[in-house]
């Protein structure tokens, strides 16, 4: 029997009892699958647990463009699917940003009465902290809890469940989980790490760097990089600059991001042309790079440098995203660059970037700036959602403008549509019947 796989063709005598290093090993791309699946499907042995795992982990995660949906449809044929075929469906979700199905599958899995294993908990954590379902990840807590054979116990499951109450903002709940542990890996810390800056809590950070570097726990570029967000918030220079000559001495500075946060927080404790040498110096520079750069120049106040960046960023078919044009409209509304704002406004439209409440009411603040008080209110009306902030732009632009008594009547609008709401409860996403 000839299986002709397409990158090395492999003749085959007899197709084995177990293809797991078959599928594994020597599966490239879909066809491969698709050959090897069909056989699988006539001799039943797919329903073979030893069989299936890889099945799906080949599809869902090895190949080079993994093929989820195929995956998935191998998986829903299977007819009684075990804990490592769930596992490997809910890990593929999670890691291509899919968390809600990652949740479902494991709703499915606890109604079918398939009992998770240790690998099942650190991707549905994962996932819940993805999603920010704190609810769903504290029933996946109270059943780790329940479990007899110590699965909670395990490092990397504590460290999924540090990143899930950090990164849903429970920071003393991950600070007491995270303080229980007898030995603290880089992940552990980072994810504390990571949550505290997540949330704005900058002093925390950099006092948990501290107490890194008193314990000498080794750290690494993701540690460093949330502490220099720090530093830029706080204007902690000398931290940053002892980061910067870390950064030098270890050979850490072909790091496209490392080098980023570098910029980012010289220029926000004010040493814009520090950050500017640093970006000079960047091989390749990304939008995020290039955000950073642009930004700082708006908060110095040197606006013109700010939109000269921005037009050597287009010269170098870089495009901007949300943060970029935001801070260039700054930069237009603080200069009264009419003609350049007006060409924003062109660019967000002929990409169709989405109207948020940051960049609509930059916008609208901008033309109300300049005096464009009709062109603020067609942004306010064309705005899907809008905060107290963007009401307050456009009604002390009408007021700045002279007309006052449309200041007032969108200001009493605002109250009639309670402007201010509170953020609604998001609805249950999984629920599990201990």
């Amino acid at each position: 029997m000839s299986f002709g796989l397409s990158t090395s063709p492999t003749q085959l005598i007899q197709f084995p009892k177990n293809p797991k290093s078959l599928i594994l090993d020597q599966c490239k791309t879909i066809r491969d699958l698709r050959q090897i699946h069909g056989h699988l499907i006539k001799t039943r042995l797919l329903h073979h647990p030893a069989v299936a795992e890889p099945m799906l982990e080949s599809a869902a995660l090895l190949l080079p463009v993994p093929a989820i949906d195929y995956a998935f449809s191998i998986f829903a044929h299977l007819e009684n699917p075990d804990s490592s075929a769930y596992n490997v469906m809910i890990r593929a979700f999670t890691k291509a940003q899919n968390p809600e199905s990652s949740i479902f599958l494991f709703r499915k899995m606890i109604e079918n009465s398939v009992h998770p294993d240790e690998f099942t908990f650190p991707s549905i954590l994962k996932a819940c902290s993805q999603v920010g379902a704190l609810r769903e990840g504290e029933q996946v807590h109270a059943q780790i809890l329940k479990l007899v054979d110590g699965f909670g116990r395990r490092g990397f499951v504590e460290n999924a469940m540090v990143h899930l109450y950090a990164t849903c903002g429970r920071l003393e709940l991950a600070h007491q989980l995270f303080d229980r542990r007898s030995e603290r890996s880089v992940i552990a810390w980072n994810s504390m790490i990571c949550g505290y800056a997540r949330h704005g809590y900058w002093t925390e950070v950099v006092e948990l760097f501290g107490e890194i570097l008193g314990m000498g726990v080794g750290f690494n570029q993701v540690t460093l990089i949330n502490v220099l967000m720090a530093c830029g918030r706080l204007g902690d220079l000398e931290l940053g600059e002892w980061i910067y000559e870390y950064a030098l001495v270890n050979g850490l500075m072909k790091d496209v991001s490392l080098v980023t946060s570098l910029i980012d927080m010289y220029a926000k404790c004010g040493k814009v042309d520090a950050a500017r040498g640093l970006f000079d110096q960047l091989c390749t520079r990304d939008v995020i790079a290039w955000s950073a750069m642009i930004n700082g120049y708006m908060q110095s106040s040197r606006f013109k440098e700010a939109l000269a960046l921005f037009l050597d960023m287009q010269n170098a078919n870089v495009e901007p995203n949300e943060v970029t044009m935001v801070t260039v409209l700054s930069s237009c509304a603080a200069l009264g660059a009419l003609e350049t704002g007006r060409w924003a406004h062109s660019y967000i439209k002929k990409k169709n970037l989405k109207l948020s409440i940051n960049l609509g009411t930059t916008l609208l603040d901008f033309y109300a700036k300049c005096g464009c008080v009709n062109s603020a209110i067609e942004v306010f009306n064309d705005m899907p959602s809008r905060n107290v902030w963007s009401w307050t732009a456009l009604i002390q632009g009408l007021a700045n403008s002279g007309r006052g008594d449309t200041a007032l009547e969108f200001y009493h609008s605002m109250l009639q549509e309670k402007a201010i709401k509170l953020k609604p409860v998001r609805p249950n996403l999984l629920r599990i019947y201990m």
